[in-house]
């Protein structure tokens, strides 16, 4: 690891000089496993969507054997729409997975070089668990940067008073977490930069793991299988199979060469390519979100494709929100700042020279932006038929909610073998059973898929007002301070 702690107190007054963005092309190299090509990605969801609304549509015309109230359409247009685009990308990720190793890591022929950042703000009663399974890594050579964003809880004092020389440390003040990746970023020295968050530990070879891609020089970033830490609590269970399912749709669009998101609490990403991009946003809800667009965006301009693989194997454990409050908080965060990205970004929606993403992916992210509306008008649809007391309408409302259920549940147990397929033989976390996975993972589509509608209604006033705040949308232990110090709450 480098040694050095370096005062993020500059002479320029505490700002962070931020690297120019470079202006050479990236090089390209053959692909050893290329994405699935666009036209194709594209056939296929069109002929996955359109047999599953049909389908659906045939169903309803058979029960109903008349008009379709608007309603319960809409309906039908909702659980058609998730049908065809999840049973497919799901399809794509098992492609996807044979193509991953899953055995050990296979040592390169020089250790790769890895600038792991961690931006910590208030994080002292987690962050030394997660430097230190960093430090616990084998197989790289890694240079650990902590960007202190201005904690009021001792956070730098207790890294420096514990880690000294082992870890390059930045106080920098309080501006947002985009500022302090963006502070580390223009310090970082290796080729290959690595996002962690300060709640976020890593499974035994993890790095090494993340970083095998980046053998290939079209790989310009990579996204880690993030899991929840085991719990008791209904609402952890519930997130737990959520993010191996999220995992296992990634693994699909990465597969079709569109994956859209590099999650910030495990991410791997081509330093060169990211300056070339414009480096992290410092104005994004969601600065991680953003970094994948920035990546297309500048590969589009140059007419080139770009992959961003995701690794099963490349596992981290998180911190997951344990209320409903802090659920609803993040959610709305993340939900906001999709909205304000997919609009900063909008001229690419459509955009051959971009590909799968701007043809397939995009138009999909499009139309996610009003599904949350449109998923609680068919849930309120849907019960209002099968309390309406009409037998036809009851059965057609029974058959939506079912075959959303099932298509869920196989994509659940896809997801659950997958995650239990990747599992490290070393990795010392503790497991939920198979049991408990299988009971939330039925469970879900009958009430955490539902509520996860409601949780991000409140992104849209969010997205509208252009707030850019990370804080308020954070759950954290409560910190005391004195009166006379504490800060005006950020803006919602």
């Amino acid at each position: 690891m480098k040694k050095g702690v370096a005062s993020g107190v500059l002479p320029s007054g505490g700002v962070v000089p931020m690297r120019a963005p470079l202006q050479t092309r990236h090089p390209l190299a053959p692909e050893r496993h290329r994405p699935i090509p666009t036209w194709r990605a594209a056939l296929a969801l069109a002929l996955a969507w359109s047999l599953a609304f049909a389908s659906l549509l045939g169903l309803a015309y058979a029960v109903l054997g008349g008009a379709l109230d608007p309603f319960l359409g809409l309906a039908l247009f909702f659980v058609a729409q998730e049908l065809g685009t999840s049973l497919l990308v799901s399809l794509a990720a098992v492609r996807g997975l044979r193509e991953e190793r899953h055995g050990p890591a296979q040592p390169a022929a020089e250790p790769p070089r890895l600038s792991v950042i961690v931006a910590a703000y208030d994080e002292a009663t987690c962050i030394l668990e997660t430097l230190r399974s960093v430090r616990a890594q084998r197989g790289v050579e890694v240079e650990l940067i902590v960007a202190d964003d201005g904690s009021r809880d001792g956070t730098a004092d207790l890294v420096q008073r514990t880690f000294g020389d082992d870890v390059v440390l930045l106080r920098l003040p309080h501006a947002g977490k985009g500022a302090a990746l963006e502070a580390a970023r223009a310090v970082a020295t290796h080729p290959i930069l690595v996002t962690l968050d300060a709640d976020t530990i890593l499974a035994p070879d993890a790095l090494a793991r993340i970083a095998a891609p980046f053998e290939d020089p079209s790989v310009e970033a990579a996204a880690g299988a993030v899991v929840p830490r085991a719990s008791s609590a209904w609402l952890v269970r519930f997130q737990i199979t959520e993010y191996l399912k999220n995992t296992l749709l990634r693994r699909g669009w990465s597969a079709l060469g569109a994956l859209e998101q590099v999650p910030g609490a495990f991410a791997a990403i081509r330093a060169a390519s990211l300056a070339n991009a414009g480096g992290f946003p410092t104005d994004s809800l969601t600065e991680d979100y953003e970094v994948a667009y920035r990546l297309y965006a500048v590969a589009a301009r140059e007419r080139r494709s770009i992959r961003i693989p995701t690794l099963t194997s490349a596992r981290a454990y998180t911190e997951p929100p344990r209320t409903l409050l802090g659920l609803v908080r993040q959610r709305t965060r993340w939900f906001a700042g999709f909205l304000s990205t997919l609009f900063r970004f909008r001229r690419l929606i459509l955009r051959p020279s971009a590909r799968t993403f701007g043809l397939v992916r995009l138009p999909l992210k499009l139309l996610d932006a009003v599904l949350p509306p449109i998923g609680l008008v068919s849930l309120v649809a849907l019960i209002l038929g099968v309390l309406s007391g009409e037998p036809p309408i009851t059965a057609l409302s029974v058959a939506l909610l079912l075959a959303r259920a099932g298509a869920d549940a196989l994509v659940h147990a896809l997801a659950i073998q997958a995650h239990r397929d990747a599992r490290h033989p070393a990795d010392g976390a503790v497991e939920p059973s198979l049991r408990s996975l299988w009971a939330s993972a039925l469970l879900e589509a009958w009430s955490f898929a539902w509520l996860k509608q409601v949780a991000v209604l409140r992104a849209y006033s969010f997205a509208l007002g252009r707030v850019r705040t990370w804080e308020a949308s954070r759950e954290r232990p409560p910190l005391v301070v004195d009166a006379r110090e504490r800060e005006p709450a950020p803006a919602e």
